[in-house]
């Protein structure tokens, strides 16, 4: 008996490794030029496109719609004969048709298989039902949500904002990004500009099939009319997509400044999550996204010479410098708030310090003139409230240590979308035309991987 058990567990384990070579098979490991591993698998969502349409379709539904066909002639049959069908039972048996269809039935198993083993299957299903939806109501009706749908896009967004909080936490703060990217600036809730862009930006008009990143630098929310779907968009996408699609935070992406209903009015997040669900349901709403948004890191380095961030550049007073060191540590911190803490550089001098950088990450300003500004190329800024701006000197000055080229920022409105400053070393991107009633217009930047860093400018309908 211990014999027979003996065998028994030996050929399991033997059938169970059969069936991890099996899934293994679609899946190929590469060693990256910076020595991380890309795993690669064989997709089962296919994109099927004709003269008139386009539309991502299943396999199996490609499969179910051809596996009666039997008109498919082999052009190396002697006599152009029909193929000949195989046995039953092999690879190509059963009723799935001829052998010249897309899989065989064993594969098909094995992407069965593989979709059943999906951590986010049902999450990326919510998140592709949400990405229609929002793109439909807004081609139909400038988002005038009906009383259900309106509910049923609440909930969406609180299943969204949970997952993408737990893909953010998993990211470090600071991170490392390749080209070729797309960098867009601040989106304040313009819905109209966001589709815009990312339509005319895809390949075959999806996500699967463009080898470029999107890189989002913050400010999502408040102002605009649209941003409780510009945020269901954002964070539908990062759950479909995320090794793609990178979110990084804003100085509105804080319960401090979205909540303010008594500055922004009918334009603060939280106002718009009130009106969009009504008052209780919608402060839940607007507290799932604030939750989620404190875990979005807060700046990126494209090709290890590209600093990319919301505000700026951290202070610097001289001495080490520790700034993007404090910043990749994997236990930086996580805020809700950037707004300082009385006596935290007293209670706990690191949290001070790494607050202070995310504070300056997010709300820093180039300066306009180098008058005024301290040896190390600081000064105040008219925002007030301790923000700092940077001028040349701190610019080159933080480049120089890090071993980097350009710093890509938003936070900023400009009249074409885009400005260059700071001997051509800073480029400024705000991604939404006529912001607050002006004629300005949207920018996004094109981080190429041939080396060249190309600008696009949305001019504003009205212009």
């Amino acid at each position: 008996e211990r014999q027979w058990a003996e065998l028994r567990r030996e050929r399991a384990e033997f059938e169970a490794e059969k069936k991890a070579a099996q899934v293994e098979a679609l899946s190929t490991t590469r060693a990256a030029a910076d020595d991380s591993s890309v795993t690669w698998r064989v997709c089962p969502e296919i994109l099927v496109v004709n003269s008139n349409s386009m539309i991502c379709e299943s396999i199996f539904d490609i499969l179910q719609r051809n596996k009666l066909r039997t008109d498919m002639r082999d052009p190396d049959t002697p006599h152009g004969s029909l193929a000949q069908l195989p046995p039953q039972g092999s690879d190509y048996g059963n009723n799935f048709g001829t052998m010249d269809h897309i899989a065989s039935q064993c594969t098909l198993g094995l992407f069965e298989q593989m979709q059943a083993a999906a951590e986010y299957q049902a999450v990326t299903a919510t998140a592709t039902k949400a990405i229609d939806y929002i793109n439909l109501c807004f081609s139909n009706q400038q988002f005038k949500h009906n009383e259900r749908n309106a509910m049923v896009l609440g909930n969406v967004l609180k299943q969204l904002s949970v997952e993408v909080g737990k893909i953010c936490s998993r990211e470090p703060a600071l991170l490392q990004l390749r080209s070729p990217t797309y960098v867009f600036g601040d989106i304040h809730g313009n819905f109209g500009d966001l589709q815009y862009f990312v339509k005319n930006l895809l390949h075959f008009d999806h996500f699967d099939f463009t080898s470029h990143g999107f890189l989002f630098l913050g400010d999502y929310v408040d102002r605009g009319m649209w941003s409780v779907e510009c945020v269901a968009y954002l964070f539908a996408l990062k759950v479909k997509w995320p090794r793609t699609i990178h979110l990084l935070r804003g100085n509105h992406e804080d319960w401090h400044v979205n909540g303010d209903e008594e500055h922004y009015s009918t334009g603060a997040f939280r106002s718009q999550c009130r009106s969009c669900f009504g008052r209780e349901y919608g402060d839940e709403i607007w507290n799932s996204v604030n939750t989620c948004f404190k875990e979005l890191p807060l700046a990126a380095v494209i090709d290890k010479k590209i600093f990319c961030s919301h505000g700026g550049i951290p202070r610097y007073a001289g001495g080490c410098d520790t700034r993007l060191e404090l910043l990749s540590d994997p236990a930086f911190p996580r805020f809700n708030t950037f707004t300082p803490v009385p006596n935290e550089f007293v209670l706990d001098r690191r949290r001070a310090e790494c607050r202070q950088i995310a504070f300056d990450l997010v709300w820093s300003d180039p300066s306009e003139s180098e008058d005024n500004l301290d040896e190390y190329g600081f000064g105040a800024n008219l925002r007030g409230g301790g923000i700092k701006t940077f001028g040349h000197r701190a610019v080159q000055q933080f480049l120089s240590n890090h071993s980097l080229e350009y710093i890509l920022r938003a936070h900023q409105e400009k009249s074409d979308g885009l400005k260059i400053s700071k001997h051509s070393r800073v480029i400024t991107i705000f991604s939404s035309s006529g912001y607050c009633g002006h004629g300005n217009g949207a920018g996004v930047v094109f981080i190429n991987s041939n080396g060249s860093i190309r600008m696009i400018i949305k001019q504003h309908d009205g212009a």
